[in-house]
C-alpha cells in the first residue's frame, strides 16, 4: 500500500483524528465512541480536539495587510557584518597592491655595462615594463575595481604615461620609443595658423582642435599645437574685448527702442514695449494675441502724439516692426529710425532687457494664477509699466525714471526743421562712409548708417562711449 494511504503514517492518523473530530462535532458520532476507536481516553480526545479547534480558528482568522513583520535587526551584528566587509575590501586592496609591486619586480634592471649598452638595455627593460603592465592593468580593473590612476600610484608610473601607453598599444605601435634622431623641425607655421584661424573658438573652448591634432601628428606634438590654438583663441578674445564698447545714453526722450515679445507662463499674448533709453521709462505696452504692423503703427502714433515723439526710434528687422504703416508713421513725425544688425539682439539690449522687467513683474502681478485674463493683459501691463517707472535705480542716481522723463520732456523738443537737418547730415555722412570704403552693398549700407548715427550722438553728447565693456556696439 502507497505511504499516503498507511494508517500508520503520521500524515493518515491525523487524517483519521480530523475525520472523527467532524463527526462528533456533527453529532453523528460521541465522543466515547471515537475515542475508543482511537484507543485513548477522553481526557485525550478532549485535548486533541481542544487543539484542533483552536488551530482552525487560528488559520480562518483575517491576517493584517502588507507583508509580514520582520524581525527587528541586530545592531551589533550589523556592525559587525560592516567591519567584516570593510575588513574584506581592506585585505583585497593589499592584495591587488602586493600583485601589482611584484608584477613590477618580474622585470628586472639592467646590469651595469657602458653608457651605449646600458641605455639600450634600460630601454629594453622599460618596454618591457610597459607592455607587461598595459596588459595586466586591465585585467586587475576587470577583476578588483581599482583605477588605473590607483595602479599607477602603486606602481610608480605616471597615468598620462599610462594613457599614452595604451594609445600606443591600439595602434599596434611599441609603448616606449626607441632611441634615434629626433623629428625634423616644424616649418609650416603659416598654414598651422590658418588651420587655426578657420577652426570655431568660443571663450574656453575651441571646437576641432582634436582634428587638427591628429592631422599634425608626426609633425608636432599634442602640447604645441594645444597652446597654439590657446594662443590664438585668447588673442581673438582680447581683440572682440578691444572692439566692443559700452553705451550710455544720456540725454533722456531722444533716443526710444521698441521690440515685441511673448509672455512666458501668463498665456498666449504677446506685448509690443517701447522704452525711452535715456531714462529706462517704459511706456504703457500695447497688449494683444498678434501684432501687426498697423497695430504697432497705431500705437506708436498714439505714443508720439501723447509723449512728444523722439529723435531716433531702434528696432529690430522683424516684419510687423518695419511694416509700411510704421514707416509711415514715423515719417510723419519725422523720427529717424535705427535697426539692429541681423541676428544680433544685443544692438537693441536695453530693450531686450527691459522686457524680461516686464515678464517679472506681470508674474508677481499674477499672484500664482498660471494665465492672466485676456481682456485685461494691457490694464495689468500698464500696472506693470508703472512699478518700473516708479522705482529707484542706481544707474540713474537713485532717482526714477518716471522723475527723469518728466523733467526732460520740455528740453528736448525738436521740431521738424531740425529733423530734417539731421537727417540730411546723416544721409551726408553715410555716403561719405561708403564711398571711403567703396563698397555699396545693402549691409554695408545699413552699417554705415548706424555708424554715422553713433558719430551724430557722440558729436551731440547725447550718448558715452566705454571701452572694454560688454554691451551692444553699433559697429557690428
Amino acid at each position: 500500500m502507497p505511504r499516503g494511504h498507511d494508517p500508520q503514517t503520521p500524515e493518515a492518523q491525523a487524517r483519521l483524528r480530523a475525520q472523527l473530530i467532524v463527526e462528533v462535532r456533527s453529532g453523528r458520532k460521541t465522543a466515547a465512541q471515537a475515542a475508543a476507536e482511537l484507543g485513548v481516553s477522553r481526557k485525550t480526545w478532549y485535548k486533541w480536539e481542544n487543539r484542533a479547534l483552536t488551530a482552525m480558528i487560528a488559520a480562518l482568522t483575517d491576517r493584517p495587510t502588507g507583508r509580514p513583520c520582520q524581525p527587528a535587526a541586530d545592531p551589533q551584528k550589523q556592525q559587525l557584518e560592516c567591519e567584516v566587509r570593510a575588513l574584506r575590501r581592506q585585505v583585497e586592496h593589499l592584495q591587488t597592491r602586493e600583485r601589482i609591486r611584484e608584477l613590477m619586480r618580474t622585470v628586472k634592471d639592467p646590469p651595469p655595462g657602458p653608457a651605449g649598452r646600458q641605455h639600450a638595455a634600460a630601454t629594453q627593460a622599460r618596454t618591457q615594463k610597459a607592455e607587461l603592465f598595459v596588459r595586466q592593468s586591465e585585467q586587475i580593473r576587470r577583476d578588483t575595481g581599482m583605477t588605473f590612476a590607483a595602479q599607477c600610484a602603486v606602481a610608480g608610473i605616471g597615468y598620462s604615461t599610462l594613457m599614452r601607453w595604451r594609445a600606443r598599444a591600439r595602434r599596434c605601435e611599441e609603448p616606449v620609443r626607441r632611441p634615434g634622431p629626433g623629428p625634423v623641425g616644424f616649418r609650416d607655421w603659416d598654414q598651422l595658423q590658418a588651420d587655426i584661424m578657420a577652426l570655431h573658438h568660443g571663450r574656453r573652448r575651441t571646437r576641432g582642435t582634436g582634428a587638427l591634432v591628429r592631422r599634425y601628428r608626426g609633425q608636432l606634438s599634442r602640447r604645441d599645437v594645444a597652446l597654439w590654438v590657446q594662443h590664438v583663441r585668447q588673442s581673438l578674445t582680447d581683440q572682440q574685448a578691444a572692439e566692443t564698447v559700452r553705451i550710455e545714453w544720456r540725454t533722456p526722450g531722444m533716443v526710444w527702442a521698441m521690440d515685441g515679445t511673448e509672455l512666458t507662463g501668463l498665456g498666449d499674448g504677446n506685448l509690443q514695449t517701447v522704452q525711452d533709453l535715456g531714462s529706462r521709462y517704459k511706456f504703457p505696452p500695447l497688449a494683444a494675441d498678434s501684432l501687426c504692423g498697423e497695430d504697432i503703427a497705431g500705437y506708436l502714433d498714439s505714443l508720439f502724439h501723447r509723449f512728444r515723439p523722439p529723435l531716433f526710434l531702434k528696432r529690430d528687422n522683424g516684419g510687423n516692426q518695419n511694416h509700411v504703416a510704421v514707416n509711415d508713421v514715423l515719417a510723419t513725425y519725422a523720427v529717424i529710425p535705427v535697426n539692429s544688425p541681423c541676428a544680433y539682439p544685443q544692438y537693441n539690449g536695453g530693450i531686450e532687457h527691459a522686457q524680461g522687467e516686464f515678464q517679472r513683474v506681470l508674474a508677481d502681478l499674477a499672484l500664482g494664477r498660471p494665465t492672466l485674463p485676456e481682456e485685461h493683459l494691457e490694464a495689468y501691463a500698464a500696472a506693470a509699466a508703472a512699478r518700473l517707472n516708479h522705482q529707484t535705480r542706481d544707474c540713474l542716481g537713485r532717482r526714477t525714471a518716471c522723475e527723469l522723463f518728466t523733467a526732460a520732456q520740455h528740453s528736448t523738443m525738436i521740431d521738424r526743421r531740425e529733423r530734417k537737418e539731421v537727417t540730411d547730415e546723416l544721409i551726408a555722412m553715410t555716403a561719405g562712409y561708403l564711398e571711403l570704403a567703396d563698397d555699396w552693398r545693402p549691409v554695408t549700407a545699413e552699417k554705415a548708417w548706424r555708424l554715422a548715427v553713433e558719430t551724430w550722438l557722440l558729436a551731440h553728447q547725447a550718448i558715452s562711449v566705454t571701452p572694454n565693456r560688454v554691451s551692444p556696439t553699433f559697429r557690428r
